[in-house]
């Protein structure tokens, strides 16, 4: 990445990320707002997407944050901006890039595939349509939206893409037949990024030095978890609890943190790779 900003930021953090385009998919609440205060306070800029004008209050409280954080230092804070769209949009890839273009001169340094469709139906109980809209907003739409932002030459040399994935992809749990399918098709994902731009191929050398990762995250304190019900949590809770060699619950701030090692300068050598980020759930050897 670009030369080391020294000016320090909040807490005394180094600006490492200073004028840096991060798109990150989901900010308004859980780990996705979590990844964006971490490269905020860095001095990354953000574009972060939101499902609807309902949720701009969130967005405007995570502008209020960031600035807070910044209200005693003698450099602005970065600026948070969003665009509404949702991950089954035909157009979504189009509209980011257009808001990269009208926002921050059509420059990304980083982009975080963070928001999932997410549908537990089993084995035996699928139906065509839900199965669809899975692999559209899963797959289809973060697989378009880079291609859009390589279409474009929006992607500057030793860029960050990482995807979300989740543990879940593993387990193979009959329950979660398509989010885990979805999931492990992101880390396929990952892998062919990461051949494709690190500097091998003339087509990308724009773009040379960029890596790309998964995060496989565990049971995390978010409203996914929730959104099946109580029974459903518990159920969650009773079987990766026991299976961690941390037993508790993942913060937000747990799993951002881990995103914004591999933002940094120093994870350039990491790419390809399945990380886990679970508390040692699901161990990679």
């Amino acid at each position: 990445m670009s030369k080391v900003s020294h000016k320090c930021g909040p807490n005394g953090q180094e600006q490492d990320l200073a004028g840096k385009v991060a798109v990150i998919t989901g900010i308004t609440k859980g780990i996705g707002r979590a990844i964006a205060v971490n490269l905020a306070a860095r001095g990354c800029h953000i574009l972060g997407t939101c499902t609807s004008t309902r949720s701009r209050p969130l967005i405007d409280s995570l502008r209020m944050e960031i600035k807070t954080l910044y209200q005693d230092l003698d450099h602005e804070a970065p600026p948070i901006e969003d665009v509404i769209l949702s991950l089954t949009d035909s157009n979504a890839s189009q509209a980011i890039a257009d808001a990269l273009l009208e926002t921050f001169q059509g420059r990304v340094d980083i982009f975080v595939n963070n928001a999932a469709v997410v549908d537990r139906t089993p084995v035996g109980g699928l139906e065509a349509a839900r199965v669809a809209n899975m692999c559209l907003g899963n797959i289809q739409t973060p697989a378009m939206i880079i291609d859009e932002l390589v279409q474009r030459r929006y992607f500057r040399p030793n860029s960050r893409i990482i995807f979300i994935s989740s543990a879940e992809s593993t387990r193979c749990a009959p329950e979660a037949l398509m989010y885990a399918t979805t999931k492990a098709a992101n880390e396929a994902m990952a892998r062919c990024y990461a051949n494709a731009f690190g500097g091998r191929h003339a087509e990308f050398e724009f773009m040379a030095g960029t890596t790309a990762n998964s995060l496989l995250t565990g049971l995390a304190d978010t409203p996914g978890p929730q959104q099946f019900g109580q029974k459903a949590f518990e159920e969650f809770k009773d079987y990766w609890i026991p299976r961690q060699a941390i037993p508790r619950f993942a913060s937000p701030e747990d799993i951002a943190d881990v995103v914004g090692l591999l933002c940094s300068r120093e994870a350039r050598w990491i790419t390809g790779s399945k990380v886990s980020a679970n508390g040692g759930s699901i161990a990679i050897l």
